[in-house]
């Protein structure tokens, strides 16, 4: 997975994260979107101007997740990657069907 030049560019890339302000929810176009909205709920997300036409939300690949998922994917082993993908199998499901 790669994220696209310009936005590296634009936002800049830390650890394989980038930080986006609200209203650049535009450059979120990726089929499954993992996100831990550090202090904020799905329902802010989906407050975000544009945010509810994303392809990845129109398709059933938001997966809004918690703190122990995002580390299962931060500190990869055989126990977490396991763990992460049963977290996102009702999205990875979605999206294989679509």
């Amino acid at each position: 997975m790669t994220l696209p030049q310009s936005l590296v560019e634009e936002a800049g890339v830390a650890f394989g994260r980038v930080m986006l302000s609200p209203e650049r929810v535009d450059a979120l176009v990726a089929d499954l979107l993992v996100i831990l909205p550090n202090g904020g709920t799905e329902q802010d997300l989906m407050a975000l101007p544009g945010f509810d036409r994303l392809p990845s939300v129109a398709n059933g690949g938001l997966a809004v997740v918690d703190y122990p998922t995002v580390v299962a994917f931060n500190v990869p082993s055989s126990l977490s990657i396991g763990y992460a993908l049963d977290e996102l199998r009702p999205q990875l499901e979605a999206l294989a069907g679509s």
